[in-house]
């Protein structure tokens, strides 16, 4: 499923786009009571379950036990 730009602000609210195409978005999410750079870049087919996302090692590391759970997010 591709994602459009009102789902993913809808789940990300603090994610801004950062192109006009709509396939990077950047800005901080909330993890263990803490706030994270994120980057999101989106392939050209829009399929948010093949985006790519670029942080901090902490939030690496906190994300590295719930793969799983982040790609059951991503329709």
């Amino acid at each position: 499923m591709a994602v459009t730009d009102e789902s993913l602000l809808r789940q990300c609210p603090l994610l801004l786009p950062q192109n006009r195409a709509k396939t990077v978005y950047e800005g901080f999410i909330s993890a263990q009571g803490r706030d994270f750079h994120l980057r999101i870049q989106l392939p050209e087919d829009l399929q948010l379950k093949n985006a790519r996302l670029l942080c901090s090692w902490q939030l690496k590391t906190i994300l590295n036990g719930y793969h799983q759970i982040v790609q059951q997010v991503s329709p």
